[in-house]
């Protein structure tokens, strides 16, 4: 937990974001996989989601929590 903490740390997500085109269409065109329909468009949904994913693993490795990933 504490590594891919540290790793997302390093991700300067809103420069990625930057990189795709200001109109929100185009970047939603880029994007794929359905992303033409989200509300309020992609660039806030996916950043509020890495936020998300970055806070949850700051604070599982404050906790010393761990990740278990199962499949069959």
């Amino acid at each position: 937990m504490a590594r891919a903490a540290e790793l997302l740390g390093q991700i300067d997500f809103p420069a990625l974001l930057a990189a795709l085109p200001t109109d929100e269409a185009e970047a939603a065109s880029l994007i794929g996989n359905g992303a033409d329909k989200i509300v309020g468009g992609p660039k806030k949904y996916v950043l509020g989601h890495f936020n998300a994913l970055r806070e949850f693993y700051r604070a599982a490795s404050q906790r010393q929590l761990l990740v278990v990933l199962w499949w069959d």
